[in-house]
């Protein structure tokens, strides 16, 4: 309601009687009251041509669209049919000025006033009280525009007025949403799959007036605009206008329908699932733009990519609200250093490098890769004794391995020149005896693990096995950090310094990764 509005059924339902207003205030209430009952009349006339004679091509063309009857009569949809002096005739007890005010009528110089809609679908544009304002016409046949809005009168304002508000505001809050569409069909098709809280501007781009009565009834309205290159764009308009006018707590939710798609169509083929589907898979108002902004790109051009990431920084900085800006702009860079922090075919090339062997991302494969390298160090205890900081770090989650590791380090430690036999009695003494039990498939894979082997040839290898092994895991333990520090700093001023790092890691790993292949696969050759 208004304010004044809003005093008036309070004290009525509190039995006070209000000051009466100034004179030109009153005169101005009785005219607004007058035009309310020029509408409703209207919206009356309207239904009644629908379903008479004259509605036949609108009642074809609503079942068409497959708009119930329930529909119809919920909605108060009507007709206008042809002709330049119907409603005039229709409503004898309403002056030609009231018509002309109430935007019924079109009154040009030198012509007779004649009506505005003809041969239109009638939708009434209600006020937050149920209240006949306006009308939304859409045109049945060829001809343009092919929807026309009542013009702003003293009732309508059409950048303050959401349609169906009436009806959605009160389902918004027992569903803890609303949905803004496009347009008054969108709105029926949502309403008659029992999505009740929608509603849509009057055809022009989301105003300022009406995103804040989105956000009196919900934090995070979601905004579904047509899959067409004009929806698109009408969604970024709203995103924009509203990065204006963001405040702490408040927020936007976008849904992008396939091309050529609009709400309805979904409804249609697919019914609610298919809609409540998209809305799954909304986004924040931050990716929206992102996106939005990046598509405009030549990704593979730097001065684009600087473009963007300085457009990036004018939309944060539009917001007012100056913690909304900074946590804006944190999260719009961590989306732009996301997508160009490091090459993309870099990261392609890495990600299908060859096998990863760490704990993290192959338990399995790592545990054959550690079992070798354990049952190598038992046959020559020295390269334990030579390399026991670099056991230590071998990342080992097993914990069967785990003691087998522990108990080799613990005896080359008490005993440097152990040989192989006081090794495995100490192990025996420490482990499971099935853990040391011989793996023929798995335990011959390298040379060290063969009884006729060249001794010089396996212990340089399995040198290099537990190398890989203990840098592997230390490019892990790194990597976990920086990762950590990248989420606590998204977007921040340190992120692209870390998302360096981060770089130089991926390319060492695929670097070690490589190598550990190269003689990998040179020893099944020799094998």
């Amino acid at each position: 309601m208004t304010f004044m509005d809003a005093v008036k059924q309070l004290a009525d339902e509190v039995g006070l009687e209000l000051p009466k207003p100034d004179p030109e205030t009153q005169a101005r209430q009785e005219r607004a009251s007058g035009l309310q009952d020029v509408m409703e009349a209207a919206a009356k006339h309207f239904q009644h041509n629908l379903q008479g004679l004259q509605g036949a091509e609108a009642r074809d063309y609503l079942s068409k669209r497959e708009i119930s009857a329930t529909s119809i009569a919920d909605f108060r949809i009507g007709y206008a049919p042809d002709g330049r002096k119907n409603l005039e005739r229709a409503l004898g007890h309403v002056t030609q000025e009231q018509l002309i005010e109430a935007g019924l009528l079109i009154s040009v110089e030198d012509k007779e006033p004649y009506d505005r809609f003809r041969k239109r679908i009638m939708v009434p544009i209600k006020d937050p009280r149920g209240r006949v304002i306006a009308f939304g016409g859409r045109i049945l046949g060829e001809g343009e525009p092919k929807y026309l809005n009542s013009p702003d009168t003293s009732l309508f304002d059409k950048g303050r007025v959401l349609f169906n508000l009436d009806r959605a505001g009160p389902a918004s809050r027992q569903a803890g949403r609303i949905i803004v569409v496009e347009g008054y069909f969108d709105v029926i098709a949502l309403d008659k799959a029992g999505i009740r809280e929608a509603v849509a501007p009057m055809g022009t781009a989301l105003t300022e007036t009406q995103l804040e009565l989105l956000w009196r009834l919900v934090d995070a309205p979601i905004l579904c605009f047509d899959g067409d290159s004009a929806g698109q764009h009408a969604a970024q308009r709203a995103a924009e206008r509203a990065m204006a006018n963001l405040r702490p707590g408040k927020q936007l939710l976008f849904v992008l329908l396939p091309q050529g798609r609009d709400p309805d169509d979904v409804i249609r083929d697919g019914g609610s699932a298919a809609f409540e589907a998209s809305v799954e898979q909304a986004l924040p108002l931050s990716t929206f733009l992102y996106r939005s902004e990046a598509a405009k790109i030549d990704r593979e051009r730097p001065e684009q990519r600087a473009a963007l990431r300085q457009r990036l920084e004018e939309l944060a900085q539009s917001c007012s609200d100056r913690i909304v800006a900074e946590e804006f702009a944190r999260s719009l860079r961590a989306h732009f250093f996301e997508d160009f922090g490091w090459k993309q075919n870099q990261r392609q090339a890495i990600a299908g490098a060859i096998i990863r062997t760490s704990a993290r991302n192959a338990p399995d494969l790592n545990r054959l890769y550690v079992r070798s390298a354990l049952y190598g160090l038992t046959r020559f205890p020295m390269v334990a004794a030579d390399h026991l900081e670099a056991l230590s770090k071998i990342n080992v989650v097993q914990s069967d391995l785990r003691r087998w590791r522990d108990a080799i380090g613990e005896a080359v430690t008490i005993n440097p020149e152990l040989d192989d036999d006081g090794v495995v009695e100490i192990i025996e003494a420490n482990c499971l005896p099935e853990t040391l039990q011989y793996e023929m498939r798995n335990d011959l894979r390298f040379s060290f693990t063969r009884p006729q082997t060249d001794r010089e040839r396996a212990i340089k290898q399995l040198e290099t096995l537990v190398t890989f092994l203990a840098q592997e895991s230390d490019l892990d333990e790194h990597m976990t950090k920086l990762n950590d520090a990248a989420i606590q700093d998204a977007g921040g001023d340190r992120y692209l310094a870390i998302e360096n790092q981060r770089q130089q890691l991926r390319e060492a790993r695929a670097a070690l990764l490589e190598s550990g292949a190269q003689w990998d696969e040179w020893d099944e050759e020799a094998a």
